[in-house]
């Protein structure tokens, strides 16, 4: 099982993007956006489901 943590992706010294490159990274209030998404898990070394590096 691979835990992903999009604060870890998300958030640096309390302050968490809201934006990057202009795309909003959420959805509503509590779930990421597509872009979101694909931020986090870029952040976190590639697709857990598609990348055998990234498994664990």
């Amino acid at each position: 099982m691979t835990y992903i943590d999009p604060v870890a992706a998300l958030c640096d010294g309390g302050r968490c993007l809201l934006l990057h490159d202009g795309q909003p990274l959420y959805f509503d209030s509590h779930h990421p956006s597509l872009a979101g998404i694909r931020f986090i898990l870029a952040r976190q070394g590639g697709n857990p489901w598609t990348s055998p590096a990234v498994r664990r």
